[in-house]
């Protein structure tokens, strides 16, 4: 395990938000290692999300985004496509002021990158509620 003080954690990108949209928004997090995290390392982090660490975000990321919806709705509305594209960065950004491997970091680099999502599909949220 990681130890706050002591153990510093990766700051290369390792956490990654999926996101697949079909009748429904999911939103899946796993870990792929970058050249510059050597495998020792890798494996401390995979060992140390065994506990349960990507449920635990999917729930987060879940509540973040319908907390945001309204957000997501009207700048959508307002400003389109790019609009939106451009409030997820600067969501992403402030997320990774925390680390870029906070979990709101990924899901914002994610869902920015999204084109579905960007160009509407984030309404999901509204007809499922996940």
């Amino acid at each position: 395990m990681f130890h706050a003080y002591f153990d510093e954690f990766p700051d290369a990108e390792i956490l990654f938000a999926d996101i697949s949209i079909g009748n429904s928004l999911s939103i899946r997090y796993s870990l792929h290692r970058s050249d510059r995290v050597d495998n020792f390392t890798f494996g401390r982090v995979k060992r140390q999300f065994k506990i349960g660490l990507f449920d635990f975000y999917q729930m987060e990321a879940v509540a973040e985004l319908t907390d945001q919806i309204d957000l997501y709705n009207e700048t959508y509305d307002s400003f389109g496509d790019s609009g939106l594209r451009s409030t997820l960065g600067a969501l992403t950004r402030g997320a990774e002021r925390k680390g870029i491997n906070h979990w709101k970091a990924a899901l914002y680099r994610a869902l920015s990158r999204n084109t579905e999502f960007c160009s509407g599909g984030y309404r999901k949220l509204l007809v499922t509620g996940s």
